[in-house]
């Protein structure tokens, strides 16, 4: 009983989403030192390394293939939203702004690839999964080889994490709950994610590297050690992303955690409106005083953490909850 919130939900994957969105916004903040620290690098790579194929993956599990036409329209709907209010705050925060309708680098994509994901697997509802995973996985190795592909329609994006949200639609929520609950997992799991953050940390100028391909939007171009053997990359960080992201389901509480498992299923009003946010922390010279000291640097992350929390809060439910209400209402 304890595993389930009054709506009903399943609080493990409420914690997880509540978890991820968090290392969004904290990863988005310490961004703008990671040139200057490596102790943020090593922090963002943790992150980069799981927290949006993550997403994916829960999608993927709990993509049913129904209302599909709802659902892309939604996410669409939601992504040019996204890109208005960035934009906006852009011109009133910066004093100039761009925008580009079909392309964009920066957190408009998510909703983008969500839409487009729903309608791929819907289209492919009647395929072997397992056929389309190997498929998708092949592609997204080779498609780094194309510089032409990257944020135009989001292509570099869709391509690479596809197969994370494939994966989701092969795996049951039932199934992740059991390997949650084993003792021994959930064991492993907090060792190898600290195993993991410690070659984060520790051999950074080794693994660093590998930061434009967890992103998903680069081609192979973008490091020439990656320009023979992208492909083995790609392979490499598809493995830790999956790794990664298992232990991160099987340490997770799976009780219900005061605020955070009800707030994890908000995490897309979190998304929307956390940007802007840090773009007045940056603009106000903030950032600036708190990445000039360790303790400012550690406040600076706590602080991405506060701001999660207090978007998650109803009010900030709009226009996103309006936007997906009003098509889940439409015939």
């Amino acid at each position: 009983m304890d595993k389930a919130t009054a709506e009903g939900r399943i609080c493990l994957f409420d914690n997880i989403k509540f978890f991820l969105i968090a290392t969004v916004a904290v990863g988005h903040i310490i961004d703008f030192a990671t040139a200057e620290s490596d102790v943020y690098k090593s922090i963002f790579l943790f992150i980069y390394s799981f927290h949006m194929p993550l997403f994916l993956f829960l999608s993927g599990v709990f993509n049913k293939n129904r209302d599909t036409k709802k659902k892309v329209i939604s996410f669409i709907f939601l992504g040019f939203a996204i890109k208005i209010l960035l934009t906006l705050s852009k011109l009133l925060i910066n004093g100039k702004a761009s925008f580009s309708l079909l392309s964009d680098g920066g957190l408009p994509w998510f909703m983008f690839v969500m839409g487009a994901f729903y309608l791929i697997s819907y289209l492919l509802r009647d395929a072997d999964k397992r056929l389309v995973l190997l498929m998708s996985v092949l592609v997204a190795c080779f498609v780094g080889y194309d510089s032409s592909i990257g944020d135009w329609l989001y292509l570099s994006r869709t391509v690479v994490f596809y197969p994370f949200f494939v994966l989701g639609e092969m795996t049951s929520p039932e199934k992740l709950t059991e390997l949650n609950g084993k003792k021994i997992l959930k064991a492993a799991g907090v060792a190898v994610l600290l195993i993991w953050g410690a070659v984060c940390l520790f051999c950074i100028d080794d693994v660093y590297m590998l930061r434009p391909l967890f992103t998903g939007r680069n081609s192979f171009s973008v490091n020439p050690a990656f320009e023979k053997w992208g492909m083995l990359y790609r392979l490499l960080c598809y493995v830790i992303t999956a790794v990664v992201s298992f232990c991160i389901i099987c340490a997770v509480p799976s009780r219900k955690i005061p605020l955070v498992s009800d707030f994890g299923s908000r995490t897309i009003q979190v998304y929307f409106w956390h940007w802007p946010v840090v773009l007045i922390m940056e603009k106000t010279g903030l950032l600036t005083l708190l990445f000039s000291t360790p303790v400012g640097k550690l406040v600076a992350m706590l602080i991405g953490v506060v701001i999660t929390f207090i978007l998650s809060m109803k009010p900030f439910g709009f226009p996103s909850d309006n936007i997906l209400r009003s098509f889940k209402k439409s015939r």
